[in-house]
């Protein structure tokens, strides 16, 4: 994750996905310029478990989308589990090709 920025006011995500549900901004200082807590969340969440939580548009309240066409074999009911903490977020899932099952949606 790159910032960028010398001070408060100019702390930016330049990230283009993190960006737009940021708003550009970082919200910390930019002497320990990090990501809010959702966005440390999401960011872990994709290195983990192999799957992308893209914007669904640049207005931070559209949501987010699952992808897994990446790696479609990894992603199963136990993977959608572990999306509990930003499953408010998910507006839209694209599950083709992946292991999930019709108990996960209960």
């Amino acid at each position: 994750m790159d910032y960028r920025g010398s001070d408060d006011a100019d702390c930016r995500v330049s990230d283009p996905g993190l960006a737009a549900v940021t708003g550009g901004k970082c919200g910390f200082s930019a002497a320990n310029c990090g990501l809010p807590p959702a966005l440390n969340t999401i960011e872990g969440l994709e290195a983990s478990l192999g799957i992308r939580l893209v914007p669904r548009s640049q207005n931070p309240t559209d949501g987010l989308i699952l992808r897994t066409a990446g790696a479609p074999e990894r992603c199963n009911d136990a993977t959608l589990a572990q999306l509990a903490p930003v499953a408010s977020l998910i507006v839209d899932a694209e599950l083709a090709r992946t292991m999930v099952t019709d108990k996960v949606c209960k």
